[in-house]
């Protein structure tokens, strides 16, 4: 049994975080901090309120401001994580499909704020085009499946009233 510091109650030793000291040898013996979990998590609930509003709103206009800064940076350094391309080569790309969307012709992405992503075969990694946001999240919820989305064509084609 020990007894937390905050609290004053005898609690059993699992009720405390544990570290071990580190010696020359290696690890040696197991040590338990002074406030059990509980107060603990309280402290930090507490800690948290007590030191968030004076931060929140300074680091959230700092990200928004380099954000738009550096734009083209950041785009670009996710292009080429995600799909190793740079954004000179997404630009050509589009420039290619006359700044619209392969698919639907959209020439502002989704709902005119120009989001457009790249389309690639998840099993090969090869680029296909750019698409917007709405047809490359379709392709995506169709899993790339031909024959699935030929059966969605045919579904819709049956309740779609012929032109007179």
């Amino acid at each position: 049994m020990k007894t937390c510091i905050k609290c004053g109650k005898e609690k059993p030793e699992t009720d405390f975080r544990t570290y071990k000291i580190r010696r020359k040898t290696g690890y040696g013996d197991i040590r338990y901090y002074n406030q059990c979990r509980k107060c603990e998590a309280a402290y930090m609930r507490q800690y948290s309120k007590d030191n968030q509003p004076h931060k929140k709103p300074n680091v959230r206009k700092y990200q928004k401001e380099y954000r738009i800064k550096n734009a083209d940076h950041l785009k670009d350094y996710d292009l080429n994580r995600l799909h190793g391309i740079t954004l000179e080569k997404f630009n050509e790309m589009l420039v290619s499909q006359d700044g619209k969307c392969a698919i639907c012709g959209s020439p502002n992405g989704q709902d005119g704020k120009k989001h457009f992503a790249v389309d690639h075969n998840h099993i090969t990694g090869e680029l296909r085009g750019i698409l917007c946001h709405k047809c490359n999240m379709g392709i995506g919820h169709f899993d790339d499946d031909i024959a699935l989305m030929t059966k969605a064509i045919t579904y819709l084609k049956q309740f779609t009233p012929s032109p007179e």
